[in-house]
């Protein structure tokens, strides 16, 4: 195998984190309970057995050998692939560092650009247990089945790190040849490099890039598992857009599919940290139950009663659990917006702060347990069972084709607004404008769920009216704002009192603002809309 020259600095890593909590029954072992938590950022490419890596120094600095590395990797999944579905990977390598080896668990992570970006969860420990933490984290995708062996990958990693001028790194090259054992491709084998950009030395990425493909090497984001064994099209978690000759059930079928990505995908990261669960991973989740609900109340003229009405029951119970931590990131937002740069209320802004933090906090703590509860892994079976089979219907219901059935619905939700935002005039009330911001959200996901079928009408009501929602969904939150600092003025220290009132009056005037101006929002985009046909 040629050998490098140079190669990647590693990405470095957080410091080394005591995980707590939700390690599960037993007493834990120091495998569960350490954990080291990475960002990943590499360039892959596939090569020949005869590839020469080529000579990066010069402009981008220069090659620092290691040591080459004897690796044996083990990968784990169910036996439907549940990890693989939901762009997870858990593997098991020795050979890295002395020691029993270590387990890492990669999740996929936004980025852009040539690179693949993961975060990484490592546990040091023995491949005889999976860690207990590890467990945690997939068990929305994994649920009831068992994690099992794949395949073992035994590798030959030639590496080197690449410096710049002033010796700092910028990336490492990992030169695999790779032998796979076990799986459908026992045997078998291939060569694969990867550059490994470090932290905030991105800038290299496109020079490594250009050269190695210049010298004949192939960009590529395909993991080594996916070389080593053949991986099913995930099935349960595929979004397929319904066209005009869809049946109503597979209609469905897209938004249980979604639904459950959403909230796999949310699952993950708010895992991560319990107690301080992502902002917009519990956002996403919540909405990803609203819309769910809102399309299946939509269509559940045609489904089995039995059936919609427990599902619905349940996604409204999640909602509930998951708008508790909302809630507190909404008011969270209100000191994040402060400009008042006066500091003669910072005391009693700091223990409102406090409390709020403590308040998320537990909300937080709750959320964890009812995503370790099995009222929840069950509602995520009922949504993959409904993804991959479809749900029942109801017995005679013959809605016909669905083109014209989805133009209908969306009409009948958009008179339904029209006519509430008649009945309650030009002052509603606090409760007459949250009943308006529902009757909008369920028309923007009644056009969102129909513009795969009826195209570009229904696409452009739902981009409209996203304005109304989001004026009033500002006004929600100006009134439960108002309410949470009224209450905290009510209980709280003397400096605490003085800086909840003085918000709170400033939620007051933002909210009358608001309901001023919706109605000119309102009248603007009516105005603008285009009846939906099939």
């Amino acid at each position: 195998m040629a050998q490098i020259e140079g190669v990647l600095a590693t990405a470095p890593e957080s410091p080394m984190v005591v995980a707590e909590g939700g390690l599960g029954p037993g007493r834990p072992g120091v495998a569960d309970l350490v954990l080291r938590a990475s960002l990943e950022r590499e360039l892959k490419f596939d090569v020949d057995a005869a590839f020469v890596p080529p000579r990066l120094a010069g402009s981008l600095g220069r090659w620092e050998p290691l040591p080459t590395q004897h690796l044996r990797t083990v990968y784990f999944d169910t036996d439907d692939r549940r990890l693989w579905a939901a762009g997870l990977t858990l593997r098991h390598r020795t050979g890295e560092e002395p020691g029993g080896g270590a387990w890492t668990l990669k999740l996929p992570a936004p980025g852009e650009g040539p690179t693949l970006d993961r975060t990484e969860l490592t546990w040091p420990g023995t491949d005889e247990r999976i860690p207990a933490e590890a467990s945690r984290m997939v068990l929305g995708a994994v649920r009831s089945r068992a994690l099992c062996r794949l395949v073992q990958l035994d590798s030959v990693r030639c590496r080197a790190w690449l410096r710049d001028g002033d010796g700092g790194r910028l990336g490492e090259l990992d030169d695999d040849t790779v032998v796979v054992t076990g799986g459908d491709r026992d045997g078998s084998g291939f060569r694969q490099i990867e550059f490994e950009v470090a932290a905030e030395r991105t800038s290299v990425v496109e020079q490594v890039q250009t050269r190695f493909e210049q010298a004949g090497a192939r960009n590529s984001s395909e993991q080594k598992l996916a070389k080593a064994i053949s991986l099913p099209t995930p099935g349960w978690f595929s979004v397929v857009a319904p066209d005009r000759a869809a049946t109503v059930g597979e209609v469905v079928r897209r938004a249980c599919a979604q639904a459950l990505r959403h909230l796999v995908g949310a699952d993950l990261l708010i895992r991560l940290d319990p107690g301080d669960p992502l902002v917009e991973s519990v956002h996403q989740a919540r909405v990803a139950t609203r819309r769910l609900r809102s399309d299946l109340k939509l269509l559940s003229p045609f489904l089995d009663p039995g059936w919609v009405a427990p599902v619905r029951a349940e996604l409204r119970w999640l909602g509930a659990v998951l708008g508790g931590v909302r809630d507190a990131d909404v008011l969270v937002s209100i000191f994040e917006s402060e400009s008042d740069g006066s500091s003669f209320d910072a005391d009693g802004r700091d223990e409102l702060r406090c409390r709020l933090v403590r308040q998320r906090q537990d909300r937080g703590r709750a959320l964890a347990d009812a995503m370790s509860d099995a009222r929840y892994l069950e509602l995520l079976d009922v949504l993959e069972r409904a993804a991959a089979q479809g749900p029942p219907a109801r017995a005679g219901s013959d809605p016909g084709p669905v083109a014209p059935l989805l133009a209908r619905l969306v009409r009948k939700r958009q008179h339904a607004l029209r006519r509430a935002v008649r009945k309650v005039g030009r002052h509603p009330s606090h409760l007459q404008m949250h009943g308006l911001r529902i009757r909008a959200k369920e028309l923007r996901y009644a056009a969102e769920m129909a513009s795969p079928v009826l195209g570009p009408r229904a696409r452009r009501t739902a981009q409209t009216i996203v304005i109304v929602q989001d004026t009033l969904g500002e006004f929600h939150d100006t009134v439960t704002a108002e309410g949470w600092l009224r209450q905290q003025a009510r209980e709280s220290s003397v400096a605490a009192s003085y800086a909840a009132g003085r918000m709170a009056a400033e939620q007051y005037l933002a909210r009358r603002r608001l309901h001023r101006r919706w109605k000119s929002v309102w009248d603007q985009v009516d105005h603008s809309w285009q009846s939906v046909r099939p």
